[in-house]
């Protein structure tokens, strides 16, 4: 697989929206009943779509060739991935993209790739979306030689087991977080380690949980993502363990490439470019317009 260009830009669109869809499945399979909502609205007054909405059970709205994530009681994995990759992005895709969201009552992230169609990033200042973010994509071929590579020493590393979704859900939000993790942080880590593609491994430094980190494979494609390390346990090479392991079970089962997401210039960067990853483009992240007022 080439490691630059419109190809593989499709590529890594088309990998995020079938994690859209597979994150969707695997909140569905959390919440197989409607969510209670703890704060209802009024007799009378007309039924919100929003967070803990009765009946609601998160929703993909797919458009424009790419894909927006509704999960209500997740809003941290709501996004919008792969606008503009096949073709132009009308007026209509951002009005029907408004009222999605307004109907969920949450506020999404959209990534936009610099590959995309030209009317993306008119349609989204046209519209007040605003940047707030800049993401590194980098890459890396992989060979079968990679699924050989070498333990960390002092590190063990190993996939977590359905039983462990819950203990790698905390792990990895107290790891970003510096501190416990929210139950709506806590949601959106097992609904990663609940998705099909989706593998998640877990760290310890002498026997002691110290990291967590998953990845998501796609055809030929693996995708590095959701990395922490507990602050107990920086600077001990916990993140070139867990990339190690990754590393070699992406080779394993079969994908030719390797992705992962980092911002520019700082600590994941310089880990993942120990590891042999190269730039490839810079996605700019966006979010909407506030809601208007009733």
């Amino acid at each position: 697989m080439s490691v630059a260009g419109i190809a593989l830009a499709r590529c890594v669109e088309r990998s995020d929206l079938d994690s859209l869809r597979e994150a969707l499945a695997a909140y569905r399979t959390l919440h197989p009943d409607p969510v209670p909502d703890p704060d209802p609205p009024p007799a009378g007054a007309p039924t919100r779509a929003g967070r803990g909405c009765p009946g609601e059970r998160g929703a993909l709205l797919e458009l424009a060739g790419g894909g927006a994530l509704l999960l209500p009681t997740a809003p941290i994995l709501c996004r919008v991935v792969g606008l503009g990759m096949e073709g132009e992005v009308g007026a209509g895709d951002f009005q029907r993209l408004a009222a999605f969201y307004r109907t969920g009552g949450v506020t999404p992230t959209l990534q936009a790739c610099p590959y995309a169609h030209p009317s993306l990033l008119a349609g989204l200042a046209a519209h007040g979306w605003r940047a707030t973010l800049w993401v590194q994509v980098f890459v890396r071929p992989l060979t079968p030689d990679d699924a050989a590579a070498s333990p960390v020493p002092g590190i063990e590393v190993r996939r977590a087991g359905p039983e462990e979704r819950e203990r790698f859900a905390r792990t990895v939000g107290h790891g970003f977080l510096g501190r416990e993790p929210d139950p709506g942080e806590i949601e959106t880590g097992r609904v990663a380690a609940g998705a099909a593609s989706n593998v998640c491994f877990i760290a310890r430094v002498d026997g002691a949980i110290a990291g967590g980190a998953a990845l998501a494979v796609h055809g030929r494609l693996a995708s590095f993502f959701g990395a922490s390390t507990l602050p107990a346990f920086r600077r001990r090479g916990v993140q070139s363990a867990l990339l190690a392991a990754r590393l070699a079970r992406a080779a394993a089962s079969g994908c030719d490439l390797a992705r992962v997401g980092t911002d520019p210039g700082g600590a994941s960067q310089r880990n993942v470019e120990r590891f042999g990853f190269r730039p490839a483009y810079t996605q700019l992240r966006f979010t909407p317009p506030p809601a208007p007022r009733a």
